[in-house]
């Protein structure tokens, strides 16, 4: 199959599962203005993502069972931070149900989307979603990588969090964003352990000079 279709079904897809989920399980959503917002940017957002990441023939060496366990629970992540808000804060909390803080999850959001599409463009043909090394692998040390190693995996974390933060809901947000941390910090292991053992040396310099995540920090 030609990569420009593997791509356009991989974004119908994406997009399907994300409005059917919801509208199956919370289509009150889409009676709510800010939802709506928060649901077709996170949907624009990480679909522009899609379309551009490269696709790699080379095996993918992420635990593959962990990938299909987080699609199959895609559905309820993406609903729990509105159930959370409807069920609990603006019942319970109803001082806690801030409007405004919908838009500080949007902007969190748009941030977290803007470092992804930074770190992707700059990765080229190695940004894709595999963990795998490519033939003629080079290593990526400038611009946004100068300073962190895993820029998209920090983009994801951000766009979740402005996702779950978009519907008001606090818990889910904590466990969304640390849910995610998990999956992140083995990919991030198994990553820098190929590469340090593609570049030897250069790597390990790299290593010592940057952070995964946060500059000065982790």
């Amino acid at each position: 199959m030609d990569d420009v279709v593997k791509k356009m079904v991989s974004v119908i897809s994406w997009v399907a599962l994300n409005v059917l989920s919801f509208y199956v399980l919370a289509r009150e959503v889409y009676g709510v203005p800010v939802y709506v917002t928060t649901i077709a940017l996170f949907l624009f957002l990480t679909a522009m993502d899609i379309a551009i990441r490269p696709i790699s023939a080379k095996r993918d060496e992420f635990r593959p069972s962990v990938s299909v366990a987080l699609f199959l629970l895609t559905p309820f992540v993406l609903v729990l931070p509105y159930y959370e808000n409807r069920l609990f804060v603006s019942e319970c909390l109803p001082q806690f149900d801030l409007p405004w803080l919908s838009y500080v999850g949007i902007t969190c959001l748009l941030a977290g989307a803007f470092v992804i599409l930074c770190g992707r463009i700059q990765l080229g043909r190695y940004g894709g979603p595999k963990i795998a090394v490519e033939e003629e692998h080079k290593l990526i040390t400038k611009g946004i990588y100068e300073h962190i190693r895993h820029p998209i995996y920090l983009g994801y974390l951000l766009l979740f969090m402005g996702f779950s933060l978009g519907f008001r809901g606090y818990l889910a947000t904590v466990l969304i964003v640390m849910g995610l941390f998990v999956v992140f910090r083995s990919r991030m292991n198994l990553e820098e352990r190929l590469l340090g053992h593609k570049f030897g040396e250069d790597y390990r310099s790299y290593l010592r000079r940057t952070k995964r995540l946060i500059p000065f920090l982790y």
